[in-house]
């Protein structure tokens, strides 16, 4: 029901807002912090998506499709991820920076080896994210991102703060 809601605002939005159709790929280094793991450390991997840039509302905000998979590991412990959501960014053209805040669903699988055994569990996944792109030629940029993710697994108990820097190429020139 909740993704017909999200779904239903994105066209409401697409309907009253320019569209100017700009597909980016983004590929980045992730580092995900998962304090309630096993072993409670950082992860380390790397994230990839794809933007699909849709309309503007007005006239500052770019509101997009982000859809993107990450995954993360270190001495048996894995996290890897898919989720799907809206992104908006707020472009300021005269310097090249580009602030966003997305929020995304999914799901994810988390696998560990403990003493107690190997724990193997696919859940659902939701995450906060906000960041920073900066234009550095007609078809690239560099990100820097975090975000904050709660997965269901054990009754939420595991919430990944994650840090990406990388990089986004666009289809297109801008």
């Amino acid at each position: 029901m909740k993704v017909c809601w999200m779904v239903s605002l994105f066209l409401m939005c697409t309907i009253v807002g320019v569209c100017h159709a700009q597909v980016s790929v983004y590929a980045e280094a992730t580092a995900s912090n998962l304090a309630n793991g096993p072993s409670g450390d950082y992860l380390y991997g790397g994230t990839v998506g794809l933007l699909y840039d849709g309309p503007i509302l007005f006239k500052r905000a770019v509101v997009s499709a982000d859809v993107q998979t990450r995954y993360v590991d270190k001495s048996g412990e894995r996290l890897v991820g898919a989720v799907i959501g809206p992104r908006f960014s707020f472009p300021i053209k005269n310097i090249g920076l580009s602030p966003f805040a997305e929020f995304m669903v999914g799901f994810a699988r988390y696998r560990a080896s403990t003493l107690a055994g190997a724990l193997n569990t696919t859940d659902n996944q939701w995450q906060v994210n906000g960041g920073v792109s900066k234009r550095i030629s007609s078809r690239f940029d560099v990100v820097l991102d975090a975000g904050y993710s709660q997965y269901g697994a054990n009754n939420g108990e595991y919430n990944p703060l994650n840090y990406s820097a990388g990089v986004s190429f666009h289809l297109s020139k801008r």
